[in-house]
């Protein structure tokens, strides 16, 4: 499932407020980007921390710086170092729990995971788990280019500035 919309429309506000309703009824797993220091309206902020969710976040600190804003390299964004040991700790938490996984939550997936880097490695091993549901968050302008990176085209395509894409999200995970 892809929750897409343009730059601080509001995509990861909405996954988060899903993951939180889910997170009482079955497992969810994932993180949120949060942005720091918005820019211009269309404008990428300065950094973003993840914030975990589910049931694999409580074993770590609220919220984790991700990117940096680096000007002049294309994204320009610069992932935080010492995130990557952090986000290998949360996968192997992940994986050390065998319920199924309801939910997979990935905000966001982008440009940087299209060179290779980011959560693309992540995501080759929370595939392997084969959870029940993906919900990956999206700029719009990339829909393509994501689903190229992950493999596989997006069965169902969620705008995040409709006024009903909270409700639409979950008539999608209840019929699945």
């Amino acid at each position: 499932i892809a929750l897409h919309g343009t730059v601080g429309i509001g995509k990861s506000a909405c996954a988060a407020r899903l993951a939180a309703e889910l997170a009482g009824t079955g497992r969810v797993e994932g993180f949120v980007q949060r942005a720091l220091g918005r820019g211009p309206p269309g404008e990428g902020a300065q950094a973003y921390e993840l914030e975990f969710v589910g049931s694999a976040a409580s074993r770590f600190e609220a919220r984790l710086a991700w990117l940096q804003r680096a000007d002049g390299h294309m994204p320009p964004y610069r992932v935080d170092a010492a995130a990557e040991a952090t986000l290998a700790e949360w996968l192997d938490a992940v994986r050390g729990d065998p319920r199924e996984i309801d939910l997979l939550l990935l905000d966001e997936i982008g440009q940087i995971e299209a060179r290779g880097g980011g959560h693309l490695q992540r995501w080759q091993a929370l595939r392997a788990l084969q959870p029940a549901a993906v919900l990956v968050v999206v700029n719009t302008a990339r829909l393509e280019l994501v689903e190229g990176v992950l493999g596989q085209r997006f069965d169902v395509r969620i705008d995040a500035a409709a006024p009903d894409a909270l409700p639409c999200l979950r008539d999608v995970l209840l019929a699945r």
